[in-house]
């Protein structure tokens, strides 16, 4: 299932896409078409509204619906997934361990 609303500018916009094993990926598009994946939504909150360095990888527009057809959600194997492919280059390797320490 996939949902979308815009946020402050009509050109910036928030998804969130779960999967069909009670995961979600949340995504901020910014106003150049940048997407931002979250593991959460509190995350996303904390960047958008508060600046916080809270996203896990980043990608183009373009690339997303290649990126919710991965098998996975879970924020390490989804990052390591969407390397092998090539869908992302850019990931947040301070909050994947922050993630995975629990």
């Amino acid at each position: 299932m996939l949902h979308n609303e815009h946020l402050r500018l009509a050109s910036e916009s928030y998804e969130v896409k779960h999967d069909n094993n009670g995961n979600a990926m949340h995504v901020y598009i910014d106003q150049y078409q940048n997407a931002y994946i979250f593991n959460c939504l509190n995350a996303f909150v904390r960047y958008v509204y508060f600046g916080a360095d809270t996203w896990i990888a980043q990608t183009k527009v373009s690339k997303l619906s290649r990126i919710y057809e991965l098998e996975t959600y879970i924020p390490n194997e989804l990052v390591t997934l969407a390397l092998d492919k090539g869908l992302i280059s850019i990931y947040n390797q301070k909050e994947l361990d922050i993630i995975a320490s629990g």
